[in-house]
């Protein structure tokens, strides 16, 4: 009996498809403590706004970037549309994160846009981040 419970709950599905490598967005990749994202918050090394997006960045130590994403209720209240908003961030981040090597970035948004209109701001915000030379401590 407990074997049929298990089949009907679906454990016993199809494996994931495999991801391409170079194209993954493991943990050590995010911000994930309020420390990392107030770190980044407070003092940033370089700041823009485009609109409704505003990327923040700031130095790490390390030889990866870290990506953080904001997508508040008040700004997005629907929350399929803020879900795929955050998920267009991180794949075009897994797309383009390597002009972006050496930084904490977070991404805010701050209303609702169109997946194109998200894309051509997102491209010119990385590119404005991936232009800048590493500071030096």
């Amino acid at each position: 009996m407990p074997d049929a419970r298990k089949a009907a709950s679906g454990s016993a599905s199809k494996p994931a498809a495999p991801i391409k490598p170079g194209h993954k967005f493991p943990r050590q990749v995010r911000l994930t403590s309020s420390s990392d994202f107030g770190r980044v918050l407070k003092s940033p090394d370089f700041r823009k706004r485009l609109g409704p997006l505003r990327i923040i960045c700031r130095k790490n130590n390390m030889h990866f970037p870290r990506l953080g994403l904001i997508v508040g209720k008040r700004a997005v209240p629907n929350a399929v549309e803020r879900n795929r908003i955050k998920r267009v961030i991180r794949d075009y981040f897994r797309r383009d994160q390597h002009g972006l090597d050496g930084y904490d970035v977070v991404v805010q948004i701050m209303g609702d846009m169109s997946n194109p209109k998200l894309r051509g701001l997102l491209a010119e915000a990385f590119g404005a981040v991936s232009a800048r030379p590493l500071a030096e401590h």
